[in-house]
C-alpha cells in the first residue's frame, strides 16, 4: 500500500508478475476454445497488456526503497531453459485515481465542476450533500462522480473474477459531529465537463455500498475511508463497460446534517483472481512419449498404468493444481479415473504428471483424457480430450524365410544345412506370422544383445542381407515390435556358413579325347586339351578309386584351357590342384600349375620356382602381380621340393585382406605315405589394387610378355576353384587327403593307401 503520512491509503498494489510468450506454440482455436468455456467475451490477444492462455507466468518480488518501489524479475524464468521469449514484466499499478471527477448540484446552478480541487487552502475538497449554511452562499444540493478508466485488463474477466474492489476517498469535513450515511452509486454514463444534475441515474438500483460515519476535525475520523466497490467491478467486467463512473450521494439529503466534504484523490483498488488457463500441451509420458492425439492418430500403449501429463498455468501466476480425468470411450459419462497429479501443488507453468492406478484399464481399451486445473479458488476449463488405446499382447513369434533368388543373392542359407560361403551374400524375409500391427523389426546375426532395427508400415515383412566374413555355425534372432511397443518372444534361425565351395571342378577323370567337364555349380565349360595325355591319377595309384584318372603334361607345349576367363582376379578367389613334378626337372626352370591369362602377363600363378631365395632353393609358390604390369609377390614354401611324389597346392589371395597364401600337403607315394597336414606359408601382402584379367583360365603353363611359357613338366588332377578365400583347415585337409567334396560337409572318399603306423594320418 501507498500511504500518507496520516495513514490514508493512496494506492493499493497488487503482486506484480512476468510472463513469457509460450502461448504462440498454442493455436488460436484452441485458446478460443479454452476462453470461451469461461463464458468470458472475446480473447485478449495483446501480450502487452496481459499474458495469452498458455503464457508461463511467475510472480515477482517487489520492495521499497528510499524514493522507489522495486520489482525483482523471477530469476528462474530468465535463465530456464525451456522459457519462450520475450519475456513481460508487469508492476502491475493497477490502483490509480479516476481519470476524471465532477461535481453537479441543484439551486440553479448550471455549470459542471469539472476536475475540482479545493475550495479554498482552508476549506479542502469539494461538498456532498445538502447544504443550507451561510457558507454554502445559497441552499443546493451538491453530488460527487469519480470515472475511472484504462481498466482494459478488468475489462477482459468475467465478473466472477473479482474477488473484490475498494474505492477510496479522503474525508476531510463533516458538517456535524453525528454519523450519517453516504451511498456509493455505479452511474451508468460516463462523465465529461458539460454535464447537469439530470444527467445521471441516482435511483436505488444504481447504490452498490455505503458507510455510516463523520468526518470532522474536532470530532476526529477525517482521512482516507474506503467503499466496498467489489460488485461494481463485478458488473463492470461482466459487461464489459469502458469506464466505471462511481458517485457519492448523501442519504438523506433533506437537512444540512449529512453534509460531508472529500477530496478529489479518490482511488480504485481491484483484486482478482482469473481462473487458470486450460491446461495445455497434454503427453503420454510413460510407456512412451506421445502428444495428444484423437482417433485414428491415437497411441497405441502396452501399459494399463500410464502416465499422462499436461503444462498448467496461471495468468496471475502463483500456486495451481491440476485433476486428471480418464472416460472409456465406449462410456464418457463414468470417470475410470479421477485424481490429482503427483505433484499436488506447484508453480505456474509446471508439468504435472499423473500414474492411472492399477486395474482400471484393460487390454483392447480405447479411453479418453482431459486435464483442469485450479488455484485453489477457480477451476480452468477442460483441456482439450486425448485419446489412447491399450495393447498389452505381445505379437506372435516372427518367422524367417531365406530368399531364393534376386539380385545380388550367391546363397540360399537354409535353417540347419550348411549352404554358401565366406562372402556370399544370402537374403532373409523376415515376417509378423499372424500379428496384425508389427511396426518394427529387430534383428542381429550371432549377437543378440547388438540388434539392429528395421521399420515397416504396419504388418509388412522385411528383408534382411547376411554378407557372412568366417565359415561355422551363425544364429540370427529375430524379434518384432508392434504399434503398442511390445516385442514379440524371439526366433532363433541357425545358420551353418560352409566353408568354401568349389564353383569349378575340372575332376580330370574322363581317360580319353581333348576337353574334361566342369561339374561344378557356376558352369565354367569344358577345357580344352592340348597334347596332354591321360594317365591313373592319384586314387587309382593309392587303392581308392579304380576310375580315378589325371593328365600327364611333358613341360614343352602341353596345356589345357577353358573358352573364356573363369575367376574375378580383383576379388577373393582360391585355386587347389593335385600335381606331381617330374624329378628330371627338378630345378631346371619355374613351372606353372594352374594360371589366368591377363593381357601380358598371367594374372596369378600357382606352381614351381627353381630359385626362390637366389641360392638355388627350389620351393612351391603362389604369385601374383601388384597390378597387370607391375611388380609380382609371392607366398612360397620355406622346405625343399619333393619330385616324383604328389602334392596338393593351394593358392589363395584375399582382396579384402590385400594378401596372398599359400598351402602345400604332401600326399607322397602309395610307397611312402606323407602326413596330409596342409603346411601354410604367408600371408604376403600385396600392393596395388586388384585387377580383373580378361584371359582363359589354364593348367599346364603361364604367360609372360604375352607369350605362353614356364609348361608344366608331370602330372595335375582334381583342378577346383573358389569364390571367396579358404580359411578352415578341416576343409584343406580333406582337399589334400583327396576327398571328393562337391558339397562342404557331405560324404569323401580319401587315400586309403595309408600307413598305420605314421602318426597324423
Amino acid at each position: 500500500q501507498v500511504v500518507d503520512a496520516d495513514g490514508g491509503v493512496h494506492f493499493v498494489i497488487p503482486p506484480p508478475v512476468m510472463w513469457d510468450s509460450a502461448a504462440s506454440k498454442v493455436s488460436r482455436p484452441e485458446r478460443l476454445e479454452a476462453r470461451g468455456a469461461t463464458g468470458a467475451i472475446g480473447v485478449v490477444d495483446d501480450r502487452m497488456a496481459a499474458p495469452l492462455p498458455g503464457d508461463r507466468v511467475a510472480p515477482m518480488g517487489l520492495r521499497v526503497e528510499a524514493g522507489s518501489v522495486v520489482v525483482d524479475p523471477d530469476e528462474a524464468m530468465l535463465s530456464a531453459r525451456d522459457t519462450v521469449w520475450p519475456v513481460y514484466i508487469d508492476p502491475a499499478f493497477n490502483a490509480h485515481p479516476a481519470a476524471e471527477w465532477i461535481a453537479i448540484r441543484t439551486g440553479g446552478y448550471t455549470s459542471t465542476l469539472y476536475n475540482w480541487g479545493d475550495i479554498s487552502s482552508t476549506m479542502l475538497g469539494e461538498g456532498d450533500g445538502y447544504c443550507t449554511a451561510s457558507s454554502c452562499n445559497t441552499v443546493f444540493t451538491q453530488r460527487l462522480i469519480w470515472e475511472f478508466s484504462g481498466l482494459d485488463t478488468i475489462r477482459g474477466m468475467t465478473g466472477a473474477d473479482i474477488t473484490s474492489a475498494t474505492f477510496t476517498v479522503n474525508g476531510v469535513h463533516s458538517y456535524s459531529c453525528a454519523a450519517t450515511t453516504t451511498d456509493m452509486h455505479v452511474l451508468l454514463a460516463g462523465v465529461s465537463a458539460g454535464q447537469s444534475w439530470g444527467s445521471h441515474n441516482w435511483s436505488q438500483d444504481t447504490r452498490y455500498s455505503s458507510r455510516t460515519e463523520y468526518h470532522n476535525a474536532s470530532c476526529g475520523n477525517t482521512g482516507y475511508r474506503s467503499f466496498d466497490a467489489t460488485s461494481a467491478a463485478q458488473h463492470f467486467a461482466e459487461y464489459d463497460w469502458s469506464t466505471l463512473p462511481l458517485g457519492l450521494k448523501a442519504r438523506d439529503e433533506s437537512t444540512m446534517t449529512g453534509w460531508k466534504r472529500f477530496r478529489h484523490d479518490a482511488t480504485l483498488s481491484i483484486t482478482y483472481n482469473r481462473p487458470p488457463d486450460a491446461p495445455s500441451q497434454l503427453m503420454l509420458t510413460n510407456p512412451v512419449n506421445s502428444s495428444c492425439a484423437t482417433g485414428a492418430g491415437r497411441p497405441f500403449i502396452n501399459s494399463t498404468t500410464p502416465t499422462l501429463s499436461a503444462i498448467v498455468s496461471d495468468p496471475d501466476g502463483g500456486i495451481v493444481n491440476s485433476r486428471f480425468y480418464v472416460v472409456s470411450t465406449a462410456n464418457t459419462s463414468v470417470n475410470i479415473w479421477n485424481e490429482a497429479a503427483v505433484e499436488w501443488e506447484a508453480q505456474s507453468g509446471t508439468r504435472f504428471h499423473s500414474t492411472v492406478g492399477a486395474g482400471l484399464l484393460s487390454h483392447g481399451g480405447t479411453y479418453a483424457w482431459r486435464v483442469q486445473a485450479g488455484d485453489w479458488a477457480r477451476l480452468s476449463p477442460f483441456s482439450v480430450w486425448c485419446e489412447f488405446t491399450v495393447d498389452t499382447q505381445l505379437p506372435v513369434t516372427p518367422t524367417v524365410t531365406p530368399v531364393a533368388s534376386g539380385t545380388g543373392i550367391e546363397a540360399v542359407y537354409q535353417a540347419d544345412v550348411e549352404r554358401g560361403g565366406v562372402g556370399m551374400l544370402g537374403k532373409f524375409t523376415l515376417s509378423p506370422g499372424t500379428s496384425t500391427d508389427v511396426v518394427k523389426f529387430l534383428y542381429s546375426f550371432g549377437d543378440p544383445a547388438a540388434m539392429k532395427s528395421v521399420t515397416v508400415s504396419q504388418s509388412a515383412s522385411a528383408t534382411v542381407s547376411f554378407d557372412p566374413v568366417s565359415s561355422g555355425p551363425v544364429t540370427l534372432y529375430v524379434k518384432t515390435i508392434d504399434r503398442a511397443g511390445n516385442v514379440s518372444p524371439q526366433r532363433e534361425y541357425r545358420i551353418k556358413v560352409a566353408a568354401p565351395v568349389e564353383d569349378v571342378i575340372w575332376k580330370l577323370d574322363e581317360n580319353t579325347g581333348t576337353s574334361s567337364a566342369d561339374s561344378g555349380p557356376k558352369g565354367a565349360g569344358p577345357l580344352s586339351i592340348t597334347g596332354a595325355s591321360w594317365v591313373a591319377g592319384p586314387h587309382q595309384l593309392f587303392g581308392s578309386r579304380g576310375n580315378d584318372w589325371a593328365l600327364s603334361f611333358d613341360g614343352v607345349n602341353d596345356a589345357a584351357v577353358s573358352g573364356g576367363p573363369v575367376l574375378d582376379t580383383s576379388k577373393s578367389f582360391t585355386v587347389s590342384a593335385h600335381v606331381r613334378l617330374d624329378p628330371a626337372k627338378v630345378g631346371q626352370g619355374d613351372y606353372t600349375v594352374l594360371s589366368q591369362d591377363g593381357l601380358s602377363q598371367s594374372a596369378f600363378r600357382l606352381g614351381y620356382r627353381s630359385s626362390c631365395d637366389g641360392a638355388g632353393t627350389d620351393c612351391w609358390s603362389f604369385s601374383m602381380p601388384d597390378t597387370s604390369s607391375g611388380t609380382t609377390v609371392t607366398a612360397a614354401t620355406s622346405n625343399d621340393v619333393t619330385a616324383g611324389e604328389w602334392v596338393h597346392l593351394v593358392g589363395e589371395h584375399d582382396a579384402t585382406a590385400g594378401t596372398v597364401r599359400l598351402w602345400v600337403c604332401e600326399v607322397g607315394t602309395p610307397d611312402r605315405l606323407a602326413t596330409g597336414e596342409p603346411i601354410p606359408s604367408g600371408p604376403v601382402v600385396r600392393g596395388g589394387a586388384a585387377w580383373q584379367s580378361p584371359g582363359v583360365f589354364a593348367i599346364g603353363r603361364g604367360l609372360s610378355a604375352n607369350t605362353a611359357g614356364n609348361w608344366w613338366p608331370g602330372q595335375i588332377d582334381n583342378v577346383r576353384l573358389f569364390s571367396g578365400h579358404v580359411a578352415d583347415a578341416a576343409k584343406l585337409r580333406r582337399l589334400c587327403q583327396g576327398a571328393e567334396v562337391e558339397d562342404f560337409g557331405q560324404g569323401a572318399s580319401a587315400f586309403t593307401a595309408v600307413d598305420p603306423t605314421v602318426s597324423g594320418q
